[in-house]
Parts: C-alpha cells; sequence; structure tokens
C-alpha cells in the first residue's frame, strides 16, 4: 500500500545519500543540505524508465530492500509460504504472461492462508521484486539463498 511505497521510498533516498553523496556533492559544488540541487541532477535522479535507468538508481534501490527486508527473514516467510522449492515451482508451472513481471507476481501472491509477502514486511510489491531478484528466489535454476 501507500505506506509500503513511502517506506521504499524512503529508504532509496536514503540508499542515495549513503552511496552517491560524495559523488553528488563533488558535482554540484558541494550545497548545503538546504541547497537546491540542480535541475539536472534532479531529473537525472528521477528517471523511472526500468529499461534505462541509471546504475546508481538501481543502487539505491537494492540497498533499500536489504535495509527494508532481512536476509534471514525473508527466507522464513518464504518457505512458511511457498515450501523450500515452491517459488521455483510456481516459475516453472505457471510463468507471467509476456510482459509480465514473475517478481510482482510472487510478491503478490497469498499462499498458504498468509498474507502475501510483500504485506509480511510492510513494504511495496515493488520493494519485494527487488529483494526476491536480487537474491536468487526469481531463478529457476537452484541457487544457494
Amino acid at each position: 500500500g501507500e505506506r509500503g511505497r513511502f517506506r521504499f521510498t524512503l529508504a532509496h533516498e536514503i540508499g542515495h545519500w549513503i552511496l552517491h553523496r560524495d559523488c553528488v556533492l563533488a558535482a554540484v559544488g558541494a550545497p548545503s543540505l538546504f541547497d537546491e540541487a540542480p535541475s539536472t541532477t534532479i531529473t537525472t535522479l528521477q528517471r523511472a524508465d526500468r529499461s534505462t535507468r541509471p546504475r546508481e538508481e538501481i543502487q539505491a534501490d537494492l540497498f533499500a530492500a536489504s535495509l527494508l527486508i532481512g536476509r534471514q527473514p525473508l527466507h522464513r516467510e518464504v518457505q512458511a509460504r511457498f515450501g523450500i522449492d515452491g517459488i521455483r515451482a510456481i516459475l516453472v508451472e505457471r510463468p507471467s504472461p509476456p510482459g509480465g513481471d514473475p517478481g510482482r507476481m510472487i510478491a503478490k501472491h497469498r499462499a498458504g492462508g498468509l498474507s502475501p509477502l510483500h504485506e509480511a514486511f510492510d513494504v511495496s510489491v515493488e520493494a519485494m521484486r527487488v529483494a526476491l531478484d536480487s537474491r536468487g528466489y526469481l531463478s529457476t535454476t537452484p541457487t544457494l539463498l
């Protein structure tokens, strides 16, 4: 919901501050925290097209997902909902339609009478998709999680 998107956005922006602040401050002449950033910097940071997203945006997403969704708690929640190989089985048996996103499908999927996975962490579907993808849950080949 709205709260989950807000939490992810806030964690994403914290990720920019921690990961990229030195580069941004060097590029804009080290403004204070309250100075306005140049419009070119704001435009670059607000791009939403995933196919052409800057590396810094992807890094901030990964930071946010890691901050909000712990590795062990995610593993426990995935096993509770899907079993050990449950996500792989779902991905193989019911692949996403063309243009669909398997990570979003899994994040929203209701399994085992439990709430959807994204709701268990009070995050957006997108945040859960990033966490599942970056930790190998969306691969159809076995990996060590």
